[in-house]
């Protein structure tokens, strides 16, 4: 029997030669729609690293024995909000997932938000002054080297496409 001209549909018995020679299901049954990711599904290990930062915030002064602040809860707040609003934008934008950063005690009161992989490395510090300026820090690892000041954290999506754009 030619495969290519059979439009019939059957189910052949199992263990016969036609069981292995001919298609037994109906090809609507292999097409269903895969249900739609959620960010809170694919970036569940990006909210899971801002909820483990939160520890930054038991940190008192003097923490470290050098003479260290303590960190403020709204520099904590600026620094996650950034985490959590580049790696949506970049999901739905672009379908690609980040890595979860480390988000961890930097000088004087800033916040660190570091994503490292095999590629890319970039470092985006949150100063404790809500008017102070967000640097960043960025290496492919070879050639490229990026460091800047952001005018906006919620205008720069920019870097984490950088980020990703070995992937």
């Amino acid at each position: 029997m030619d495969i290519a001209r059979h439009h019939e549909w059957r189910v052949p018995e199992p263990n016969s030669a036609d069981w292995f020679a001919e298609p037994h299901w109906k090809p609507a049954e292999c097409r269903r729609p895969l249900p739609p990711l959620e960010p809170e599904t694919v970036l569940a290990h990006v909210f899971d690293a801002i909820v483990s930062s939160q520890r930054i915030l038991n940190l008192k002064d003097n923490w470290d024995d050098e003479g260290s602040k303590a960190y403020n809860e709204s520099t904590w707040r600026r620094a996650t909000e950034f985490v959590r609003e580049h790696t949506l934008w970049v999901w739905e934008h672009h379908e690609v997932v980040v890595d979860a950063p480390r988000i961890t005690p930097g000088p004087e009161g800033s916040i660190d938000i570091h994503w490292e992989d095999a590629n890319r490395e970039l470092l985006v510090n949150i100063p404790a002054d809500p008017t102070g300026r967000v640097t960043f820090y960025g290496d492919d690892k070879g050639e490229t080297r990026i460091k800047g000041v952001l005018t906006g954290i919620a205008a720069e999506h920019g870097l984490l496409v950088w980020l990703t754009k070995a992937r």
